[in-house]
């Protein structure tokens, strides 16, 4: 917010603010921070959001005059109108982002109808109850209806649930440590407890962003879980080092139902892990994954893939994926706005197209041509389709495929062969090719180490500041 914008809020907040109650002003506030956000990631469910805090607003400014708004069936009518169109939209916004779209006229329909009989009321029938106008519940219905449409691997359907949030480490490519300022939080043992015991399907992922640093913590929300006789099978995030260190805890989980990891290794070499600033050693993922397979847990294995790879280093990596009983899964080492890396990395965007900002397209240059690149690609990710998709999946997890089609769920099932529909060489390349509709915004320069201002994504307005 430029200064001049700055100055003009606050001469209508000094106009307006013998009028405006503090809940209406909370409304405004939404408001405007709804705009910034909007200004920023241009979703369109938040647009609908804008919307429906001006309507919310509206509806408290036309009734903030008691003496008016008791004396006058207009002012009401206005009033319960926009308070309705409030909730109708911000329930549109819902459907707008969970893509159950198909739901809006219906809703629409419905808020029509409200409002009819709200207005009709305050003109026909004034001394009447009050009428008592709810949200729509076809939002919910349509949450609802798609709960079972949430997998991950054979957890078919998938809940999930978070028992800390941040990370203390700074890998260079990740955003959770700059979007939490390195810090680390933790929910009660009861509470995280309570939330388990509130999910309905059998399989859970938690999505802390490294799960059981604190191993006391892990151990009091599993007797808790424990005691209440939560019986789930869950999955997870966490780092070598952390397994390592605190191995009695992951096998107390294992008992508890823990079954599915996910190692981010990321590298296969020392020079790599220390590119991405990983702070862990080859020799002690190595054991990790040794500790990893002792407990009996299924691990799945990230490793990032630098498009200045060549041939060879894409043969070292298939070599080494068909030799390890692990889901080796790649993704292409990407800069993301709100990364270190976005500042810091010295090769040029070749796109700043945002659907090609997924992890599996290449934005910075290729060191071998771009079709070529992404053949390789391909053929490395096929060692996850020839191990652990189609009748290599029969055979390692026929028992839970069947339990789940069982259940009526076949999610999982299906996602056995769909790998040549996802995994396409020339698709990939002919992404490149297609028109910009939602271009990202360029980098800007950077001269200098990027410092805790600008890189902390919640950093407070006194250490930026300070920073500054």
């Amino acid at each position: 917010m430029n200064f001049h914008l700055l100055c003009a809020w606050y001469a209508i907040g000094d106009l307006a603010a013998p009028k405006i109650t503090a809940q209406e002003s909370a409304a405004f506030l939404m408001l405007a921070a709804c705009i910034l956000v909007f200004r920023t990631f241009r979703e369109r469910h938040l647009l609908v959001w804008i919307l429906g805090w001006a309507a919310y607003a509206a509806s408290g400014w036309f009734a903030s005059d008691s003496t008016a708004f008791i004396s006058s069936p207009e002012l009401q009518a206005v009033s319960h109108a926009a308070f309705i169109l409030a909730l109708c939209l911000f329930a549109a916004g819902i459907l707008v982002y969970t893509r159950t779209q198909k739901y809006i006229l219906p809703l629409f329909v419905a808020t029509g109808t409200i409002t009819t009989l709200a207005v009709a009321r305050l003109f026909y029938w004034p001394d009447e109850p009050t009428l008592v106008v709810a949200l729509p519940t076809v939002t919910v219905h349509a949450l609802g209806r798609r709960r079972h449409r949430y997998f991950i691997g054979v957890l078919d359907p998938c809940a999930s649930a978070e028992l800390t949030r941040g990370c203390p480490w700074d890998c260079s490519f990740c955003s959770a440590w700059t979007f939490y300022g390195r810090s680390y939080r933790k929910v009660s043992p009861e509470a995280a407890a309570e939330d388990l015991a509130r999910i309905r399907e059998h399989n859970v992922f938690l999505v802390d962003d490294v799960a059981f640093i604190q191993a006391e913590h892990g151990f009091a929300i599993g007797r808790e879980v424990e005691r209440r006789g939560i019986r789930k099978q869950y999955y997870l995030e966490t780092r070598c080092d952390v397994l390592l260190k605190n191995q009695e805890v992951f096998a107390y989980w294992r008992r508890l139902g823990l079954y599915y990891m996910f190692l981010g290794l990321e590298a296969l070499d020392e020079e790599g892990l220390r590119l991405h600033r990983k702070r862990v050693t080859w020799g002690e993922n190595e054991r990790a994954l040794e500790v990893a397979r002792r407990l009996g847990f299924a691990v799945a294995i990230n490793i990032i893939a630098d498009p200045d790879w060549d041939e060879r280093r894409f043969a070292v990596v298939r070599e080494w994926a068909l030799s390890v009983p692990e889901i080796v899964h790649l993704t292409v080492a990407t800069p993301y706005p709100g990364t270190e890396t976005w500042l810091t990395e010295s090769r040029a965007l070749t796109t700043h197209d945002y659907r090609l900002f997924d992890v599996q397209h290449a934005v910075l240059p290729t060191r071998l041509p771009l079709d070529r690149f992404y053949e390789e690609l391909v053929n490395t990710q096929a060692v996850l389709n020839r191990k652990h998709l189609g009748w290599g999946a029969v055979r390692r997890y026929g028992g839970p495929a069947v339990r789940a089609l069982a259940r009526g769920q076949t999610n999982y099932l299906k996602m056995m062969w769909k790998f040549g529909s996802v995994y396409n060489a020339a698709r990939q390349r002919g992404d490149h090719d297609r028109p910009v509709q939602y271009p990202m915004r360029p980098r800007g320069p950077m001269t200098a180490k990027p410092n805790g201002a600008q890189l902390y994504v919640h950093d407070s307005v006194a250490q930026r500041r300070a920073s500054a």
